[in-house]
Formats: C-alpha cells, structure tokens, sequence
C-alpha cells in the first residue's frame, strides 16, 4: 500500500522503517519490510527481518512463505523447502504456500514431487496460470511433452498476456518438431515483452 501510494520502493522501505521504530515488536512492519528489501534485491536483509518476525509469530504461514521465496532467490532451496513444507503444514489449502513449496522441490530436481504438489495446488487455485505454467515446466523436465504443451496452453488460456507462457510453449512447440507452432509462440511472447 505504501508503495502504491508514494511510487517508489525506497520510499516505501523508508516509510516501513519509520513505522518500525514506533513499533519495534510489530510483526507485520517487519513482514512488509521484509517484502520490500526482498523486491529491492537485498534479500540477506530481507531474510534477517524474516526471521525476526517469525520469532515473534511463529505460525503465520505467510511468513514461511516469505521465507520460501527469499531462499529460493539466494538458491538455497533446501532450505526454502523447508521454509514452504511449513508455511504448508500450518495452512495445508493455501495455494501459494503449495506452489513455493512445488517450486523448491523443482529446484533440488524432484520432479515427481514437485509435480504432485503442483496439482495439489490447482485443485485449491484451479485457473491458476503462474501455477499452470509451472506445471507445464516439470512435465517437460520429464519429458512429457505433449501433457506440457496442454498444461501451457491453459495458463495462456487463462492469462493470455503471459509471455513466459508463451515462450515455455515455444520452447515445448520446438522440441516435439512442431517449428511453425514454436515460432508463432516465440513471436507472440516477444510482442508481449
């Protein structure tokens, strides 16, 4: 919100920051900072802040989820495992928490896992496209090609500005020889950069 309504992360992190020192203890300052530093790229920060507020709240599952994606930006996906199979465990139906943890077990290239908990995640999100998408990337690691290009084709259905959408498509498109379908995708997805 505060992003929103001054138009620059920085200013937005001073902001927080200010708001932190009324309230040193507050948890969800320290999330939105938390946030911030992690759009802003300085994720050890970010992860540090983390921390501190899920020592203060241990079983806010957004928290963990932050923690997730945090670890997963810095490749440390063990742990951002870790981080999603609890953000998971406290609130099993959550989507998002699914996804980072479907997305940590596809970064340790546990692909079987990883597309299970993916599908899990669409039965709770079912016209998820990022979530669609994702899938689509493990089936092709796996070399399903065909289930992939179906799976792309629904997050483009869904959200048909989605250039990555687009590109994975193309991508699958050229592997199974399809050289005209891969083209018009790549094309497509360079209109939507």
């Amino acid at each position: 919100l505060a992003f929103r309504k001054i138009g620059s992360f920085e200013r937005a992190l001073e902001e927080f920051e200010a708001a932190s020192h009324l309230a040193p203890r507050s948890t969800p300052a320290r999330k939105r900072l938390a946030e911030i530093q992690s759009l802003l790229g300085n994720n050890p920060e970010a992860l540090v802040l983390t921390d501190a507020a899920l020592q203060a709240d241990p079983r806010d599952h957004g928290l963990w989820e932050l923690k997730a994606q945090i670890l997963s930006k810095e490749h440390r996906s063990a742990e951002a495992t870790e981080a999603a199979r609890k953000a998971v465990e406290l609130e099993p139906d959550c989507a998002v928490a699914l996804g980072y943890l479907a997305g940590a077990w596809q970064d340790q290239e546990n692909l079987a896992e990883a597309k299970s908990v993916y599908r899990k995640a669409l039965e709770r999100a079912p016209f998820d496209a990022l979530l669609q998408m994702n899938l689509g990337t493990v089936l092709r690691q796996r070399g399903q090609l065909k289930v992939a290009e179906e799976s792309f084709r629904k997050a483009i259905e869904w959200q048909p500005n989605f250039a990555l959408a687009y590109r994975n498509l193309g991508a699958v498109l050229a592997e199974s020889r399809d050289i005209i379908g891969a083209s018009g995708a790549y094309q497509k997805a360079r209109e939507l950069d």
